[in-house]
């Protein structure tokens, strides 16, 4: 299932950005969510394809699947726009993959899939005038476990 969703993805990567602009035109990659399981392997690929990376991580993130990869960390979070506005000033392209598929509350779903990604658009558009494609990539659970079998 896994490597199904990866190819798709690096599919969609191929058809959004052409393969020779990251080294030819040295274009800037801004990822969120790069150290989970999906994040990490688009992290490889664009940096294998020449893309200069960075990635949004936390102060509590496991670097682990990043930390050989040639990517900047910017620490921050999708709840300080401060943070998110030094990050993706410069950006050609940015994918937003980060976000909360577990959780015992509701509020941390709203917190970080709805309101982070508000300020992770208002960032954009105060701070990045010229960002050619956001990518949004999310879940099934971005709102939440359903308590019915009712659609949302």
């Amino acid at each position: 299932m896994f490597c199904g969703i990866y190819e798709t993805l690096i599919k969609y990567a191929n058809c959004i950005l052409d393969m020779y602009n990251g080294i030819v035109f040295n274009m800037k990659v801004f990822i969120t969510g790069a150290t989970g399981f999906i994040g990490s392997f688009l992290v490889e690929a664009l940096t294998k394809k020449g893309y200069q990376v960075k990635c949004l991580v936390r102060n509590s993130s496991k670097l682990n699947w990043i930390s050989d990869l040639n990517v900047k960390c910017h620490f921050g979070n999708l709840n300080d726009p401060e943070s998110l506005s030094k990050g993706l000033y410069d950006a050609d392209y940015i994918y937003h993959l980060a976000g909360v598929t577990k959780s015992l509350k509701d509020e941390n779903y709203i917190s970080a899939n709805v309101r982070g990604t508000k300020n992770l658009i208002d960032a954009v558009l105060a701070t990045n005038k010229k960002l050619k494609r956001l990518i949004h990539i999310s879940s099934l659970a971005a709102i939440g476990p359903s308590p019915t079998i009712e659609p949302i």
